[in-house]
């Protein structure tokens, strides 16, 4: 800023600009607007006077804090869009974590996405064989294996021709009662299906009144996941019929069941070894008729030796390896039971080996299910003698090697 200058009474002004630190030291800056009677000062340099009624010209320390002043001020106002950019900053953060948080899928899941989320479906029937009329117990298992839980939001179920609902039961997770719309069941939620856990359906159905044997299936699924596969029940046929007036019998027609055992169930894999085959084949009806087949399906590795002790049957079937087959005439009232024993050779290898047997018969019903079972190859390790155990006997042995130590 120029300052006014007197010089003999006359007053100039001049520029000062500050050369260095000492405030004894200043350069005076050789444009100099002069008046007319103002001397011109020597080039480059002007010796300093004071007005007497002025102040002391500033020294350079005043100047000095006034920059200082200044440059603070300016800091301040700086520090402020600082602050100002760090509030909105963290705002802008905020949102942008509310935002993401609320697009972030929830556990609770949509049918269509049952399939995907882990969820399995069983469904399972009891009894397999029912008389005409009788309830069968149908049980819905929907297993999460998630770490989350999930939610269904229907459970429907098609009853198959001859079925109808007779009601919930209480032992299951849900026990309200379906809407029933024809022959479909539908239990509206949502259901919640906790984390590695399961949500249960227990209900019964009545079949249907037929002098003829059928069979009825049903299907169970999630909203719009795939289904559950059928399950299937065997109906026999029922009459009610009346003799005289007053009096009556219930009965049902003739139909066979069969059931199959195996010893023993545990074997030395790859080595020769010798099962028991049992089949027993009872009629469950009131009417008779007549068992013409017996079909066992061996195995590979297995080979039919001949018939047992305590078979009611004496002859060979036809074939020793694959499907053997018993063909004959048996006479099936009702409450009969038949056994057929046979014995088989099996050299197979390491794991489960299952075969089925199956029934043909005249004036009968058979049962769809085929009667089974199931023995387990394991890998061979020969035995010795525990001579060290005071509490053993000469029959009781223990794994060794690969020989028989006697």
């Amino acid at each position: 800023m120029p300052r006014q200058m007197r010089k003999e009474g006359k007053e100039c002004s001049l520029p000062i600009t500050p050369l260095r630190p000492d405030p004894s030291h200043l350069l005076l800056s050789p444009r100099c607007q002069k008046t007319r009677s103002c001397p011109a000062p020597p080039a480059g340099e002007a010796r300093l006077t004071r007005r007497p009624a002025r102040a002391a010209i500033p020294r350079l320390e005043n100047l000095t804090m006034r920059r200082k002043r200044t440059m603070t001020v300016i800091a301040l106002k700086e520090s402020r869009h600082w602050l100002a950019w760090i509030a909105l900053s963290i705002l802008l953060l905020a949102s942008l974590l509310l935002f993401s948080s609320s697009l972030a899928p929830s556990h609770a899941l949509t049918p269509e996405d049952a399939a995907q989320a882990g969820l399995a479906l069983i469904k399972t029937a009891s009894p397999l064989q029912v008389t005409a009329g009788d309830l069968v117990t149908y049980t819905v298992t929907v297993s999460n294996s998630e770490p989350v839980s999930a939610a269904v939001a229907a459970i429907t179920d098609t009853l198959g021709a001859g079925l109808s609902f007779a009601g919930m039961l209480a032992a299951g997770d849900v026990t309200s009662p379906p809407q029933v719309v024809s022959n479909t069941l539908s239990w509206t939620g949502p259901f919640t299906v906790p984390a590695s856990s399961e949500l249960t359906l227990l209900y019964q159905v009545r079949t249907a009144g037929s002098l003829a044997a059928y069979q009825a299936c049903n299907s169970v699924g999630i909203g719009t996941a795939a289904p559950a596969a059928q399950v299937c029940v065997d109906v026999a046929g029922k009459a009610y019929l009346s003799y005289l007036p007053w009096m009556a019998q219930d009965f049902s027609l003739g139909w066979l069941s069969v059931a199959k055992v195996v010893s023993p169930e545990l074997v030395e894999a790859s080595v020769d070894a010798e099962l028991v085959y049992t089949v027993t084949i009872v009629n469950e009806g009131d009417t008779a008729g007549t068992l013409q087949t017996i079909s066992d399906t061996l195995p590979a590795g297995l080979t039919f030796l001949g018939m047992a002790p305590g078979s009611e049957v004496a002859t060979n079937p036809a074939g020793t390896t694959g499907t053997v087959v018993w063909s004959g005439n048996w006479p099936m009232p009702p409450g009969e039971r038949l056994d057929v024993a046979y014995r088989v050779l099996a050299n197979v290898p390491v794991g489960q080996h299952t075969n089925q047997v199956r029934l043909a018969a005249g004036q009968l019903a058979v049962s769809s299910q085929p009667g089974t079972a199931t023995f387990t190859a394991e890998s061979g390790t020969l035995l010795e003698e525990n001579f060290n155990d005071p509490s053993a006997r000469l029959s009781r042995w223990t794994r060794f090697l690969n020989y028989w130590r006697l």
